[in-house]
């Protein structure tokens, strides 16, 4: 039996606050029979249920949507202190996303001419970071920070007017280059926070510790943006290793590079290239001309690279890229490309046609548990051949669950992200939007089980109960999956003329 955790006295102090705080006034059940806080209950206990009811009221008194996130914004809305303190350490954190991550704190420390570099554990807020740099490094601090955080030249060159931006546009946003100081968790903690905060989130997290962290960040951006490929042998091909860069013959610790990156609509799959740290990190979400050789190449060989919504700009523009500026415009327009798809299929979604979409994610994938790769080296990622072993059934139903729930919260995650440069809007495209969603709607011949499981999944705020929700809808696709081949015409022919317009522009 776990031993109960002594919780630190500023946390109890914390507890006193906030329910005394109005904010907090009518939250059912509030205290235990023996009158201390009932401030721990679950999500789907009678009265958590009764408490997401509390927190919809909270809602609407706060004029927010019930949709989507709902529930940690008006978490977030309703916090009187905007910070809280940590039930492990006690230590007390904004809960607003002003901490740098751990890749951002690589990239300042990186900064030529700093004293002393950053330690990520420090947990300095970044307007804390930005007046060191500035202090420090004077007009070289201003031009940093500006490549950096995209700061625009019309910006007064002033500590305060550069934190003001960089709150502005970053912080309020949720940049994900930065971390909150506690993450949301309502119902199921009176203040709808986690009890402990990012200082002890490694430590009491355990889907958080190192080595389950790094597969989880590493392969959920393919699930985000509905990447085409073996995503199961893709995702257990990206390891680290020691060899030598690709980009700048650098000769060290190396990491899997997605040679088109998934971001940009390219595929899923177990071809890499090796490269160093701060190179994978530069080349962002853009190709370089040796990139868009390799991608042909390996197309030459029978490789599907390009996801089969971004297949239609790829292919009009691949050949016409000679230059590493060409290049950079290829990327761009690869990008618009995938955005108006990623917010096509967000539209589908919102309007309850999930069902619809499933068959895109492939979770046939999710029947394979382990992979292996015959003769692999890590300094090139290079194999002679993979062979896959099936998983039990309750393993393909966890991997496709959790796939699922990520890959359709991408879908409104990318949406509600809404400081994008990007100018072309989809709007324009009204006409066939309406057309698609009208044939969805119209269309009777539907796993009608199939559909209301997983808008009832997604209704759930809890991640475990979405899961348990959509294991039963896999049970319902797998009897019957929903095709319609009119549909998903109409859904080529509107990316297609998307692409069609970029291209144009070329």
């Amino acid at each position: 039996m776990r031993a109960q955790r002594e919780w630190h006295p500023n946390f109890k102090e914390y507890m006193e606050k906030i329910i005394r705080h109005p904010n907090y006034h009518g939250i059912p059940e509030s205290y235990l029979p023996d009158g201390k806080i009932r401030w721990v209950v679950t999500g789907n206990s009678e009265i958590g249920k009764k408490r997401t009811l509390w927190w919809r009221e909270k809602a609407r008194e706060l004029n927010i949507p019930i949709a989507g996130k709902w529930i940690s914004k008006t978490a977030k809305a309703n916090h009187p202190f905007k910070e809280k303190a940590c039930q492990v350490c006690g230590r007390y954190m904004n809960i607003k996303y002003i901490y740098p991550s751990k890749n951002l704190a690589k990239k300042l420390n990186a900064l030529p001419g700093l004293k002393e570099e950053f330690d990520y554990f420090d947990f300095k807020p970044i307007d804390i970071i930005i007046q060191k740099i500035i202090i420090e490094l004077q007009t070289d601090g201003f031009k940093y920070l500006k490549k950096l955080f995209k700061v625009p030249d019309s910006i007064p060159k002033t500590k305060n007017d550069y934190w003001h931006w960089v709150y502005a546009n970053r912080v309020v946003h949720e940049d994900r280059i930065f971390s909150p100081g506690a993450m949301s968790n309502a119902p199921d903690r009176l203040d709808g926070f986690h009890t402990y905060n990012l200082c002890c989130r490694a430590t009491q997290d355990t889907g958080r510790h190192k080595e389950n962290l790094s597969r989880y960040i590493e392969d959920r951006r393919a699930y985000e943006h509905w990447s085409d490929g073996d995503w199961k042998a893709a995702s257990w091909l990206m390891q680290k290793g020691y060899g030598i860069c690709c980009i700048c013959g650098k000769e060290g610790a190396v990491s899997p590079d997605h040679i088109g990156p998934i971001s940009l609509g390219f595929a899923h799959l177990p071809f890499f290239q090796p490269t160093c740290q701060s190179c994978n990190s530069a080349k962002n979400n853009r190709m370089f001309l040796h990139d868009v050789k390799k991608l042909i190449e390996l197309e030459n060989k029978g490789v599907e690279v390009a996801s089969w919504h971004s297949k239609c700009i790829w292919n009009s523009l691949k050949n016409s890229v000679k230059t590493e500026d060409e290049a950079k415009k290829l990327s761009k327009f690869m990008r618009i490309a995938h955005h108006h798809f990623l917010e096509l299929f967000y539209l589908i979604s919102y309007y309850g046609y999930k069902d619809f979409l499933l068959p895109y994610l492939n979770p046939q994938y999710a029947l394979y548990e382990k992979i292996e790769f015959l003769d692999l080296d890590l300094a090139t990622y290079k194999y002679k051949s993979l062979s896959k072993q099936k998983g039990t059934k309750t393993q393909y139903h966890n991997n496709a669950a959790r796939y699922i729930r990520i890959a359709f919260e991408g879908l409104y995650e990318y949406h509600e992200k809404t400081n994008r440069n990007i100018t072309f809007k989809i709007e324009a495209h009204v006409d066939e939007i309406k057309s698609i969603l009208t044939e969805l709607k119209n269309d009777s011949n539907y796993n009608k089980e199939l559909r209301t499981l997983l808008n009832e999944a997604f209704d759930e705020y809890d991640k475990k109960v979405r899961e348990e929700i959509i294991k039963e809808a896999l049970d319902k696709y797998n009897e019957r999956p929903y095709h319609n081949q009119k549909i998903h015409n109409l859904i080529e022919s509107c990316i297609q003329t998307i692409a069609k317009n970029l291209i144009l522009r070329w």
